[in-house]
């Protein structure tokens, strides 16, 4: 089993902060962190309303979207974001908040979404939305292509992809730690022995939609699409060669 996955299935839901163990020095850096136990105290704290680049320990992290081991398209990004609605679907949402503890454990194969994001019982979280925004043109176009219904292609979506971020913890803008954190250099290196090798082996994909400097991912490969600067800032799967989701969308097409 991958060290990453290991970590993650050893990984606590319960305790707080929820750090992963190797991630302790983000908690000693208290200008940089938000530590709110619900809903209630977000928004009654100096944090809420405010422009923030601090990490919010006590939501669920968030290192992967989707089942690992069944995906074949992968999507590197930076860390997930932030939104006051976080809290309040993680607390008022049991089965929200258990879609993605069991995504974390990677216990999610048997999942009719595992990227638990565009199952549309959580299309109104602020994650549901953005990532159904980002796959939208996809999904139609797998859809005309394949002749399914619309949500057959986000289904189809959701088995086949995953998205992978080099930090974990939630925030609003992002600012990077002065140190190391554990949960990055396994991810890390997860993408260069695991991912890297399934796509230079035409097994899989990876568009990484930002930071793609910082994954250091070889070249050489038609199967590894990186964005630039000005792609990444908009982050859209556009369907041409340079914006990953047209190659989404045809290896989709052999898949069900």
């Amino acid at each position: 089993m991958a060290s990453l996955i290991q970590a993650w299935q050893n990984f606590s839901p319960s305790h707080f902060p929820r750090l992963l163990a190797g991630d302790e020095a983000l908690d000693a850096d208290e200008e940089r962190i938000a530590k709110h136990r619900n809903y209630k105290d977000f928004i009654e704290s100096l944090d809420f309303g405010s422009q923030s680049t601090k990490f919010h320990l006590n939501l669920l992290p968030q290192p992967f979207v989707g089942n690992l081991s069944q995906a074949s398209i992968f999507i590197l990004m930076l860390n997930p974001g932030f939104s006051p609605g976080d809290y309040y679907a993680l607390e008022k949402e049991p089965e929200y908040a258990a879609a993605i503890e069991r995504n974390l454990a990677q216990q999610n194969a048997a999942d009719s979404y595992p990227f638990f994001f565009l199952n549309p019982q959580f299309a109104w979280t602020a994650g549901g939305q953005w990532w159904r925004s980002k796959f939208r043109a996809i999904a139609e176009e797998l859809a005309r292509r394949t002749n399914i219904p619309l949500q057959q292609a986000f289904q189809r979506i959701s088995r086949h992809v995953a998205c992978l971020e080099m930090y974990p913890y939630h925030s609003q803008g992002f600012k990077k730690p002065g140190f190391k954190l554990k949960s990055k250099e396994l991810m890390c290196q997860y993408v260069k022995d695991v991912i890297v090798p399934r796509a230079q082996s035409k097994e899989a994909l990876i568009i990484a939609m930002r930071q793609a400097k910082a994954w250091a991912l070889p070249k050489d490969s038609k199967n590894i699409i990186s964005f630039g600067a000005v792609q990444a800032r908009g982050a859209h799967l556009t369907l041409n060669e340079q914006g990953g989701g047209l190659a989404i969308v045809e290896r989709l097409q052999g898949l069900s």
